[in-house]
């Protein structure tokens, strides 16, 4: 499916990650350039596929001195037979063609990621304000004690200073949250073109796992990738250069026509010639065996460009597989520790009421029990991000908030095969 396709309306309710998305690509000055661009490429192909239409020249002027003895020469050329070389400029232009929309998949999957990463950033950056807050009303209770405890002569003002200093950086923070999310809101309006007031927390299939569950599906994804096909373009680009280069060594056969007018001993002369002719290009020493060479040598080096481009995006979408693994365990033991906070702290309530715990013991473990929520907020937020990073590498970021994951594994198993 296309993002600039299909725009659909934003309802009043609030702005998906798909919607935001094709928002964003619709006013982005880079997804126009490229369009324009595949334009000028297919304009190319036009261009070379002229090359089987006739050539046609025309001369005309006064002959000698005298502007009332005018002579022209007409001529024309139609080409039977180029060893294949007006084809092989096609298909050079062609494997262009397919280059740089190649080039527009590339670009329009690093502007869609920029408008995923900035929408989960506004999500994050609230998810976050709304553990500060939280964090600042249970120390606001825990202050309130601490007071109560200080005005009655329990104790003297260490837990209240205490507790004071503890809202103090949380309220910090709560500031530190709100720059976060002002920036990441204004980061949307430029991207999107409009402020992110209701957004909704995208789901994204599991991609890396179905992606490290088979090695089959892995090398089917990254040979599928726009970056590996941009690569094979050039491999085609640079073969149908090299078999051009040695078509143009061979002569051309053409059937040449001229129709002349001209001055010859005083007295202007018609003249109709029609014949076969052979040509070839012209030769400047070695420089045109040459030039097979270094297509040969442009060839080889396209070719080893696919395998660079092959390590590069398995290499990439390896790291985000290992890397999601590493941050699902690092969640399952922030959420472990999360569950022993919540209930110790309702075991330091009942204590506390009777005396066996101060107020500098419930300080430490609500801290700690929002530095643990906090990281959860980001490790889920990271998350998220590396499975549209993922996608976003192998061309997938479309298919990934429309398809189901059984439709995603149909698509990267056949997605190479189609043209």
């Amino acid at each position: 499916m296309s993002w600039l396709l299909c725009l659909a309306p934003l309802p009043a309710a609030g702005m998906t990650l798909e919607q935001a998305v094709r928002r964003g690509l619709e006013i982005n000055p880079q997804v126009a350039q490229v369009e324009q661009e595949i334009g000028e490429a297919a304009t190319n192909v036009d261009i070379a596929r002229d090359g089987y239409w006739p050539q046609v020249g025309l001369s005309a002027g006064p002959e000698g001195f005298s502007t009332s003895n005018f002579g022209y020469d007409l001529t024309a050329s139609q080409t039977l037979y180029d060893w294949g070389r007006v084809h092989y400029q096609i298909e050079g232009a062609s494997a262009g063609l397919r280059q740089v929309e190649q080039e527009r998949a590339l670009v329009t999957e690093e502007a869609a990621l920029d408008i995923v990463e900035v929408y989960l950033d506004v999500i994050g950056a609230r998810e976050r304000q709304a553990a500060v807050a939280r964090h600042i009303e249970a120390l606001e209770r825990v202050a309130a004690l601490a007071r109560s405890r200080s005005e009655v002569g329990y104790t003297d003002r260490s837990e209240s200073e205490r507790a004071a200093l503890e809202l103090a950086r949380a309220r910090e923070q709560a500031a530190l949250e709100a720059g976060a999310l002002n920036d990441a809101v204004r980061q949307f309006r430029q991207l999107v073109g409009e402020s992110p007031d209701q957004v909704t927390l995208p789901e994204p299939l599991a991609l890396t796992e179905l992606l490290s569950e088979s090695p089959a599906m892995l090398d089917s994804a990254v040979v599928s990738a726009p970056q590996f096909r941009q690569n094979e373009e050039r491999v085609a680009e640079a073969r149908a250069g090299s078999e051009e280069a040695r078509a143009a060594l061979m002569p051309r056969v053409n059937l040449e026509g001229s129709a002349l007018r001209r001055e010859i001993g005083g007295t202007m002369e018609d003249d109709i010639v029609v014949a076969l002719r052979l040509r070839m290009e012209p030769f400047q020493g070695l420089s045109n065996v040459r030039r097979t060479t270094s297509a040969d040598q442009r060839l080889e080096a396209a070719r080893w460009g696919v395998e660079v481009a092959r390590r590069d995006v398995e290499r990439t979408v390896t790291s985000l597989i290992e890397h999601h693994e590493a941050l699902t365990w690092r969640r399952q033991a922030l959420e472990a520790q999360l569950d022993s906070a919540q209930r110790v702290a309702e075991a330091y309530d009942e204590q506390f009421s009777v005396g066996y715990r101060d107020v500098f013991e419930l300080l430490n473990l609500q801290r700690d029990a929002f530095e643990a929520e906090r990281q959860l907020v980001e490790l889920a937020t990271e998350q998220r991000r590396l499975q549209y990073r993922a996608a976003a590498q192998l061309g997938l970021l479309s298919p990934m908030m429309t398809h189901t994951e059984r439709e995603m594994a149909h698509l990267i198993r056949t997605r190479h095969a189609a043209p």
